[in-house]
């Protein structure tokens, strides 16, 4: 593990990582993602060697698990590279343009309250989007849903009504028991190319 680092923005989607590495060896670093996981990483270049760094070596996550509780969002970007000696390195990382705004989950309805029950089965639900979508980005694969905890694999028609609100028939799912529907963003892009940044669930 690094020493220390510090991260600094050269504007133009860059920023400037410099570490201490306290040995020689393979080492691991992780900072916050400066563009809230929004920007996919371009490149890493090392400008201590002029090389750039291996895109295996580098990786940014969303979350961080919590034993016995829901993931916490945490951004962050990782490196691993190695080091002939101790030193001071400097790192280049180049992001992919971000969004001015984040494309986001506003809300997913047709459901009770959560201090009420559904007394029938619920045959659609309408997910808001907070700006225009490309419809052919969201699947069935950005679809998560559990029945008493255990995951189902039910496919689940989406209809698009315009171009950021779509309809999920759930028609089929008339099982009385506690289901909960997930709908994660991270493979959604919006009309600009920019992919979602937070999702939204619903239990009933």
């Amino acid at each position: 593990v690094s020493d220390m680092s510090t991260l600094k923005s050269l504007g133009n989607s860059k920023f400037e990582l410099k570490l201490t590495v306290p040995q020689k060896g393979w080492f691991y670093t992780a900072v916050p993602d400066p563009t809230q996981s929004l920007g996919k990483i371009v490149s890493v270049r090392n400008q201590t060697t002029g090389e750039d760094v291996d895109p295996q070596n580098f990786w940014q996550t969303r979350y961080t698990m919590q034993d016995g509780f829901d993931p916490v969002r945490n951004n962050r970007l990782h490196l691993v590279a190695y080091a002939g000696s101790p030193v001071s390195m400097t790192y280049v990382i180049t992001f992919e343009p971000t969004p001015e705004k984040r494309l986001v989950v506003d809300s997913i309805r047709t459901v009770p309250a959560d201090d009420q029950l559904a007394e029938k089965p619920i045959d659609q639900l309408t997910v808001y989007f907070n700006k225009p979508v490309d419809a052919s980005s969201f699947t069935r694969a950005d679809i998560e849903l559990r029945y008493e905890g255990t995951k189902l694999n039910t496919e689940i028609p989406i209809a698009a009504k315009n171009d950021s609100t779509f309809t999920l028939n759930t028609s089929s799912l008339t099982k009385n028991g506690f289901y909960m529907l997930s709908v994660n963003t991270d493979s959604i892009r919006d009309r600009e190319g920019f992919w979602g940044y937070e999702g939204q669930q619903v239990r009933w």
